[in-house]
């Protein structure tokens, strides 16, 4: 179970270094919505990793998509503050995954489960969360 997750945890730490080349860009260029951010990720994850294991994590997870008043800064505080009151999960990962400030995304991993959030700023005011949660029984390996 332990090189489960270890497997698991490096294929989450791939998508956020997906996720993060694909906000440079997007902070870079013209701003798009976070579900074309999450379909570059997964797009670019499938390409630079040849790993099955990689795909087969993808496939089990599940996706929820919710919109806040809150910006970017305290729609992160708040995700994690929820995270913290819940007590069974620790941070696996955490930061911007963009230069300007306006993306940012954590790893949470409790017993038998890990969530993937991006927060991402959103065009007028607020922002907008993804959430990509994988249970240890949906990846089969």
């Amino acid at each position: 179970m332990s090189r489960l997750w270890g497997a698991l945890v490096a294929a989450l730490l791939v998508l956020a270094g997906a996720l993060s080349l694909v906000a440079l860009r997007v902070s870079a260029g013209s701003k798009t919505d976070v579900e074309r951010l999450a379909e570059d990720s997964v797009r670019a994850l499938s390409e630079s990793v040849e790993t099955p294991l990689a795909e087969t994590v993808l496939e089990g997870a599940r996706v929820s998509r919710s919109e806040s008043d809150l910006g970017v800064v305290e729609e992160g505080k708040r995700l994690l503050e929820r995270y913290r009151g819940r007590g069974d999960c620790v941070v696996a990962q955490a930061g911007y995954l963009d230069l300007g400030g306006r993306t940012w995304g954590c790893v949470m991993q409790g017993e038998g489960w890990v969530e993937l959030c991006v927060v991402q700023e959103g065009d007028e005011g607020g922002s907008t969360v993804v959430t990509w949660r994988m249970d240890a029984d949906d990846v089969d390996v």
